[in-house]
Formats: structure tokens, sequence, C-alpha cells
């Protein structure tokens, strides 16, 4: 410890490198940090690009927060029992 925890977020961009091209600055995200790090509960951070989505506009901020987890966790439960 300290340790902090958290595996998925939603959030609004702030700022993105230089190399980013499929997210712009102001766009409210959601999604999943590498597994190599943890620590979604904070004010900020920092992950990469292929790792997010936009929030679509149906979905409320807690209904976003709730999908990518839990989503990835159905996704994969779903291909792995395919017949």
């Amino acid at each position: 410890m300290p340790l902090i925890l958290g595996n998925d977020y939603v959030g609004i961009v702030e700022d993105v490198g230089a190399d980013v091209k499929s997210v712009e600055i102001g766009r409210l995200v959601f999604g999943r940090i590498s597994k190599k790090q943890i620590g979604t509960f904070c004010e900020y951070l920092v992950d990469e690009e292929n790792n997010l989505a936009a929030v679509p506009s149906a979905l409320t901020l807690k209904k976003a927060a709730g999908v990518p987890l839990v989503g990835l966790t159905a996704y994969k439960h779903i291909r792995e029992n395919e017949s």
C-alpha cells in the first residue's frame, strides 16, 4: 500500500497526446484500463486510446460506468461458450 483500486472508468477527455487520432478533447468516454495498471478510482488518469470508447448518447453516466469490465466479462463468456 498505498494502492488506488479500479479497473473501469467514465469521464471527459481533458487532453490527448500528439499521436492520438480517435479521441478529441471534451468527449465523454468510458473504458477499461490496461491490466498492467489499475487505479481508476481517481480524479484524473492516463490511458491508451484503444482502451476507451465514446459513451453512446442513450446511456447515462451511471450506466456507462458499469459497462466496461462487466461488458468485457459477458463478452468473453459468450465467446468461450459458443457451440
